[in-house]
């Protein structure tokens, strides 16, 4: 219920809007693989600048989008989104001295809240490539579970909130009122952490 109501907040001000300019707006759903790596940077004098990435730990789960548009221009358009996604997870062994030995699993989600704008270069009647970027609201449910020696099971749950910045690059594949979007965006969130989503949907024109 929550994504639902999230996604109908968002497009509302949009769908009143369209009222009196109903032949630019639209609205688009997608699906896709969302991907989490955690690097560190380290001093490598044997690498070409002087440092090399070392991949901590890294996962992929699926996410899902809807979003909604206005173009003010043939070339420029404002997009509100969410999207979310499902659960990554992590699981480690290790002894404690106090604890002794302990299995850790780790598991969270993301909730993705953007506005950005988009620029779309147009190559005939139907196809389309477009970029853009704007900022994002990340909302992250974290459960964590640990079975130690000494205590037993112990489980915690959390929510964090960050804010960052997006960048999208896609295509679009028009048939009539409805196009095929594929894109690939990109979250800037933390130093030493690369997350992005690659997504195919397809959206409405009115």
């Amino acid at each position: 219920m929550r994504p639902l109501l999230t996604a109908a907040l968002i497009l509302a001000p949009i769908l009143g809007y369209t009222q009196d300019a109903s032949d630019n707006f639209y609205i688009g759903v997608s699906g896709g693989v969302f991907s989490y790596r955690e690097t560190l940077t380290v001093r490598d004098y044997g690498a070409l600048f002087g440092v090399s990435e070392i991949t901590l730990f890294e996962d992929h789960t699926h996410a899902s989008r809807v979003y909604g548009g206005y173009r003010i221009t043939d070339r420029w358009s404002v997009e509100a989104g969410y999207s979310a996604t499902g659960a990554l997870g992590s699981t480690d062994f290790f002894f404690d001295p106090i604890l002794g030995d302990v299995d850790s699993d780790v598991n969270w989600d993301y909730e993705l809240l953007s506005m950005r704008a988009l620029w779309t270069g147009r190559f005939g009647p139907m196809f389309s490539l477009f970029a853009g970027g704007g900022l994002v609201t990340v909302d992250s449910l974290i459960n964590v579970s640990e079975t130690s020696a000494c205590c037993g099971a112990l489980s915690l749950s959390y929510s964090e909130r960050d804010r960052g910045a997006t960048a999208t690059f896609g295509m679009e594949w028009a048939l009539g009122a409805v196009a095929l979007r594929g894109e690939w965006e990109l979250f800037f969130l933390e130093n030493d952490l690369d997350t992005d989503v690659l997504s195919i949907g397809l959206k409405w024109e009115f």
